[in-house]
């Protein structure tokens, strides 16, 4: 990470402050990205066009099989048609079952033309109807295509009894193949309409999550602002009591900020489970969000020495990701840092990116060397959607942490 320099200063929340460019901490590995918003899997013709071409040569497999007896170019290249228009069925429906009763007909007419095992298109083509929910026009091309088939089969038999014999099989066929489309199709609408009812609980418990904690935890963190500011204003107040007043309205200012946007994702009435997106820090700023953290570290015992310069502000859809990430760096310098030394926060916002590189000494007793376990893996997580980089590493008895968000952010994020 370049760029980030500045003056030293001792001290929380306070010393943060504009300075001039004074340090360089080198450059960043970046981390793999990811999209921002994988989508789920895909629905309608763009999944029905992925598997026409399987149900495509399937069909054109068994059509041209040893045992079908292929006779001529002509009645190869008609099957291929045949299994063609079968695995357009799944995107066209009711047009590829037309076209198939076309093809059927058109062999039925031209007897150099045998249809051999490519029929089995038909029963297939009209079960995917029927599936669809097309059986109004499914019904009708049923019927077409047994009158063929049935036609075609008195041309190839030589008495009643075989005729009726091969009607009643193509027959059989067609109205197993009805059945078990409109059998399939109902399955799945029956499971479709579960989905919606379960998201649609879902959404309402989200809304009633969200109404609770607008009348306690929202209430609650906005009364402490209040008492906190009410205080620090009062004639006459330490000096250090006003500042812990402040550490307190600013620590509370962002509680609320936060869980107000958590209500808006939770009320949101679209989206599966699993969309809400990290909250969004949306009225606080990157100087109260730095801030509050160097403040939690000077709370914790650890004496800490900011740099800080602000040319541009920061993205309000970049803040929620900070903040939770700047919160596991503070959790890994309590849990492995030595209180014993400084910790140096070195922070930097421009037009082109966020930067944040904290410092600090690790505790001689904690062994083995904090090496990026869970915590350091749920941040570069959090950082991927927005194209951010983590580096952390131990640098002889210092460990360093290096956060980079570049700006601007991805179009669908913005």
């Amino acid at each position: 990470m370049t760029g980030l320099r500045g003056g030293c200063r001792t001290g929380p929340a306070a010393g943060l402050r504009r300075t001039s460019p004074a340090y360089d901490t080198g450059v960043t590995t970046p981390h793999p990205t990811s999209a921002a918003a994988a989508p789920l899997a895909a629905r309608g013709p763009g999944r029905s066009f992925s598997v026409a071409p399987l149900l495509t040569g399937t069909l054109l497999l068994i059509a041209t099989s040893p045992w079908a007896n292929v006779n001529g170019l002509w009645s190869v290249l008609s099957w291929a048609i045949l299994a063609t228009l079968g695995g357009l069925s799944l995107v066209w429906p009711v047009p590829a079952a037309a076209l198939v009763g076309v093809m059927l007909t058109l062999m039925y007419a031209v007897p150099a033309l045998a249809t051999g095992l490519g029929v089995l298109v038909s029963p297939v083509s009209l079960a995917i109807c029927m599936a669809r929910g097309s059986w109004r026009l499914g019904l009708p091309l049923a019927v077409w295509h047994t009158a063929v088939l049935v036609l075609a089969t008195l041309r190839t038999t030589n008495t009643s009894e075989e005729f009726l014999a091969g009607a009643a099989v193509w027959v059989f066929f067609i109205a197993l193949a009805l059945l078990v489309g409109h059998w399939m199709g109902r399955a799945v609408r029956d499971l479709s309409r579960a989905e919606r009812q379960r998201l649609a609980d879902l959404e309402e418990q989200r809304r009633l999550i969200a109404r609770e904690l607008h009348d306690t935890a929202v209430r609650a963190t906005t009364e402490v602002v209040l008492l906190a500011e009410t205080a620090q204003s009062r004639a006459g107040l330490d000096p250090e009591a006003a500042r812990d007043f402040a550490r307190i309205s600013r620590t509370a200012r962002l509680a609320t900020d936060e869980l107000r946007t958590m209500m808006e994702q939770l009320r949101q009435a679209e989206g599966p489970p699993g969309s809400i997106a990290p909250a969004a820090v949306r009225a606080s700023t990157w100087e109260d969000v730095l801030a509050a953290r160097i403040d939690r570290l000077s709370l914790l015992g650890f004496d800490v020495r900011t740099h800080s310069e602000s040319d541009s502000p920061v993205p309000r859809e970049a803040l929620g990701t900070l903040a939770r990430c700047l919160d596991e760096v503070v959790a890994n310098v309590h849990r492995h840092g030595d209180p014993s030394r400084s910790v140096s926060v070195f922070a930097q916002a421009t037009a082109s990116a966020v930067e944040v590189a904290v410092m600090n000494g690790i505790d001689p007793e904690d062994a083995p060397v904090p090496r990026g376990g869970d915590g350091l893996r749920g941040i570069r997580e959090r950082l991927e959607p927005l194209r951010g980089t983590l580096e952390a590493h131990a640098e002889g008895t210092t460990f360093v942490t290096r956060l980079s968000i570049p700006l601007p952010l991805p179009q669908e994020l913005a």
